[in-house]
């Protein structure tokens, strides 16, 4: 008779476990953080009004204003952890000559106050729109005469620092990385072996292999968005994302001593073994 093994391997976005038969206990190895990150717990921004720099400093392309371009530029750049600014490049273009001049006044801006992470001074992405646009006083023919307006948007950052808007508040950001990982509060290696079963359209094809499910650990422990990311068909993945769905909550990560959301990834190996 065939016996069937389901081998199972622990691993998370912050810390992995390996483990095998007999072992012992578990030796946990920290991944190592972004060096860029895209959302921080404190963003950066500027210690001035950084509308009036950009009014004041912004010259509109004389070619752009004659052949009657306009647009909107869009400048992703890193604010470093010093506050300066760097990598600056363009995510949305208008012209050669706009996108030159928006480049080169966000390379010229003063130091920013950098973003913070687990109090620390951090490297963090920031986008910045600036619009180019022409506009007539009153009617003329001559598009030298025309006015040029160039036009400082907020982004949803800046939107979050001015105390006269109030924006709607972004989805709650799920982490890769916390303090503190979240965790099963029960025996996890049990709960799948003893609910885990192999479906038998794989035995019968003597499918084998590992199927990776993702899912995020909410900030009341709950599992959610449980998904294969990596799979091996006959029904192992459905098999092993319902698993994983249907567990028992955990206890979930935390950040600056508060519970989040976090990804986490689990290995199933699906494994059919021969003996008596």
């Amino acid at each position: 008779m065939r016996n069937i093994i389901l081998v199972v391997a622990l691993s998370a976005a912050n810390t992995c476990w390996c483990t095998t038969a007999g072992a012992q206990g578990t030796s946990p190895t920290a991944a190592p953080a972004p060096s860029v990150f895209n959302y921080v717990e404190q963003m950066p921004q500027p210690p001035y009004d950084l509308g009036k720099y950009l009014s004041e400093n912004i010259q509109y392309p004389e070619n752009a204003r004659e052949n009657n371009i306009e647009g909107r530029v869009i400048i992703r750049f890193v604010v470093n952890e010093d506050g300066h600014i760097s990598d600056c490049a363009i995510v949305k273009s208008v012209s050669g000559d706009c996108d030159t001049e928006a480049l080169r006044v966000i390379k010229n801006m003063p130091a920013w106050k950098p973003g913070r992470q687990n109090g620390k001074e951090v490297k963090v992405y920031y986008n910045q729109p600036i619009s180019f646009k022409l506009e007539d006083p009153e009617p003329v023919k001559d598009t030298l005469n025309k006015k040029a307006i160039v036009t400082h948007t907020m982004s949803r950052e800046e939107e979050d620092m001015s105390p006269d808007i109030k924006p709607t508040p972004p989805p709650a950001m799920i982490y890769t990385y916390v303090e503190q990982p979240p965790m099963a509060g029960f025996n996890l290696l049990a709960y799948i072996r003893q609910n885990l079963q192999y479906p038998e359209g794989a035995q019968r094809a003597k499918i084998e292999g590992r199927v990776i499910v993702k899912f995020v650990v909410n900030e009341d422990g709950s599992i959610s968005d449980a998904t294969a990311v990596r799979g091996i068909g006959a029904g192992c993945d459905e098999e092993a994302v319902r698993v994983i769905r249907n567990m028992p909550r955990w206890k979930p990560g935390t950040q600056n001593g508060k519970p989040v959301k976090v990804y986490f990834t689990q290995p199933i190996n699906f494994k059919l073994t021969n003996g008596r």
